[in-house]
């Protein structure tokens, strides 16, 4: 579906996930989209059903094989919350895939790394995950959570790049978690490159958290919402 979405020039934010309860048989069944359809939330759903039937508005996504094949392998691919979602990624690297999605988690990035590696076999992934899963969950848990995605990633042949956590002015709380969080990551990054024996370590950390600090993180903008703690209704 988030390769099929590229294709179609639908941006990562608009994809809702399943249709709640996983099947309903009065919408379209597969990937439908929704703009100012009355009874259903605008954006992307997935539906399971088997069988389907034609609601209102809703417009049916269809990738052909020719349209598909317009997934370059071995390019660059953006993952993770907003912080990737916002990027104008393709403008600056033509040969990138932005799947982020704002209020993703390492937990989201863990569960789809198999699907995206087989969708855009990249070469590159550009990861940002980990502030939102803090709001909730402790920094083993999170960072256990990045492991595992990285492994998932990496074993598919890609290297990952792994952008760090930004100290900003909401999220002072959470500022001690995200140095231990960052720690772990950069303890991680370190190992892996000692047992790879290989030129090009696999994961690669880019510490920005000290170049927040030393901006004096001025508040200019307004705060980041926490991650929602579930999923959106379907229904109005």
């Amino acid at each position: 579906m988030r390769a099929a979405s590229h294709v179609v020039g639908i941006d990562g934010h608009e994809y809702n996930g399943d249709e709640p309860g996983g099947a309903d048989e009065s919408w379209p069944k597969g990937c439908y989209n929704c703009d100012g359809v009355t009874g259903c939330s605008d954006g992307v759903w997935f539906n399971a059903a088997a069988a389907g039937s034609a609601n209102g508005g809703a417009t049916v996504i269809c990738v052909s094989e020719s349209a598909a094949g317009q997934v370059a392998e071995g390019g660059i691919l953006f993952v993770g919350d907003s912080d990737v979602d916002i990027w104008p990624t393709e403008e600056n690297w033509p040969d990138s895939y932005n799947v982020g999605v704002g209020g993703a988690t390492c937990k989201d990035v863990k569960n789809e790394a198999g699907a995206l590696v087989d969708a855009f076999a990249p070469s590159w992934v550009v990861l940002v995950c980990g502030e939102n899963d803090l709001w909730g969950s402790s920094v083993s848990k999170t960072f256990k959570r990045l492991k595992l995605a990285v492994q998932r990633l990496t074993s598919a042949g890609a290297r990952v790049l792994y952008i760090g956590t930004k100290p900003e002015p909401d999220t002072t709380s959470l500022h001690d978690d995200y140095q231990s969080y960052d720690a772990k990551v950069k303890a991680l990054a370190a190992d892996l490159a000692a047992k790879s024996g290989e030129q090009h370590a696999p994961l690669v950390m880019l510490d920005s958290y000290q170049a927040f600090v030393d901006l004096g993180n001025p508040d200019s903008r307004k705060p980041r919402p926490r991650a929602p703690s579930s999923p959106p209704c379907a229904r109005i």
